[in-house]
């Protein structure tokens, strides 16, 4: 089976990462070829070429994985950046990630959001409570996860937004994941609404007040005839 003629034979096992990949097979038309020294010889060579074999699937691994890793984080990008809500990272008063979102119910640039203090974006009624929860849950003490707040547009407008956090790590340090909603349409609506239950009730109250004056000066009348 090895040829006709052939009269030594030698084998040596290839090996990657512990496993038999391969033979190395050499064969002589002489007798007794090979000695102990072509053994050892023949085994070196395998085993470079076994870290030959295991180095070569190792960077075919590694490029695997970069490329779907590129592939996952494109999709998270993508499904980040076209979210219908805010997402911004905040950290040590900073913003170190934000959506296009963002920009948009703010109005200021990705560059100029990441630039400044987040504090100065928000109303200054408002700022002592937001700067607070910030540092309270970068310091591991427990506050409300979902609360209202307003923003000031690049415009100068007041906006009424929603946020909700969820505390995460980031490079190596505590921050918050944050999603926030524009609510001022509804808070707008809310207001209007007590407006005018407000005014019904003084309305109420007022026609009340009317129907006892006239019993009042009814009575009054009836007793002076």
């Amino acid at each position: 089976p090895f040829g006709a003629g052939i009269r030594s034979i030698m084998f040596a096992p290839l090996c990657s990462k512990d496993e038999v990949v391969g033979v190395l097979f050499l064969g002589s038309y002489s007798s007794k070829a090979y000695t102990e020294r072509d053994l050892n010889l023949a085994e070196t060579v395998t085993r470079q070429i076994g870290g030959a074999v295991a180095s070569a699937q190792l960077y075919a691994q590694i490029k695997l994985t970069e490329e779907e890793l590129r592939e996952s984080e494109a999709k998270y990008r993508t499904l980040v950046e076209n979210a219908g809500e805010a997402i911004f990272v905040a950290q040590d008063g900073m913003l170190k990630f934000t959506n296009a979102r963002t920009e948009e119910i703010i109005g200021y640039t990705r560059e100029e959001l990441t630039s400044k203090s987040f504090i100065e974006f928000i109303h200054p009624d408002d700022r002592a409570l937001v700067l607070d929860r910030h540092i309270k849950r970068q310091q591991g003490v427990e506050v409300p996860s979902r609360y209202s707040f307003r923003v000031v547009h690049r415009s100068g407008d007041t906006l009424w937004v929603e946020l909700n956090v969820v505390v995460i790590d980031w490079e190596g340090k505590t921050a918050t994941l944050n999603f926030m909603s524009d609510i001022t349409e509804g808070k707008r609506a809310e207001e209007e609404k007590e407006k005018l239950e407000a005014h019904l009730r003084q309305s109420q109250r007022m026609e009340a007040i009317g129907t006892l004056a006239g019993g009042i000066a009814h009575d009054f009348n009836n007793i002076l005839a």
